[in-house]
């Protein structure tokens, strides 16, 4: 039940297994939330279940990933709601593992540009 703002990511999990419930994460630059694994480890596995991602600030609307997964990270993303930023949710996966994701129940909306965007290897 925490409110991040204006934070280049506002939560950024670096090659750990964390868990984020009913938080928002508004007005960001760079991701709303952002999920960095490594490109020789095993994925850890990431859970975002109930939160809220979106700009509301009129000089960064349209901008920012709203959930920005990158390298080998697993994510679970559930019932969580991500609008007015660049791309809803961008997944980047480059590594010899094989990461895992889910996305499940999410309003994805008014995103100026994509609203999932998975690149070759993610």
């Amino acid at each position: 039940y925490c409110d991040f703002r204006y934070g280049m990511s506002n939560i950024y999990v670096n090659n750990a297994e964390v868990e984020i419930y009913d938080c928002l994460s508004e007005n960001f630059v760079l991701a709303g939330i952002y999920v960095n694994g490594t490109a020789t480890e095993t994925p850890k596995k990431t859970i975002i279940d109930r939160c809220t991602v979106h700009q509301v600030d009129a000089n960064l609307i349209g901008e920012g990933r709203g959930i920005f997964v990158y390298y080998a990270a697993e994510a679970d993303i559930y019932r969580t709601r991500i609008y007015d930023c660049q791309y809803g949710i961008e997944i980047y996966g480059v590594n010899v593992y094989v990461p895992r994701y889910a996305i499940s129940n999410c309003d994805i909306r008014n995103n100026a540009d994509i609203g999932i965007y998975v690149h070759p290897g993610g």
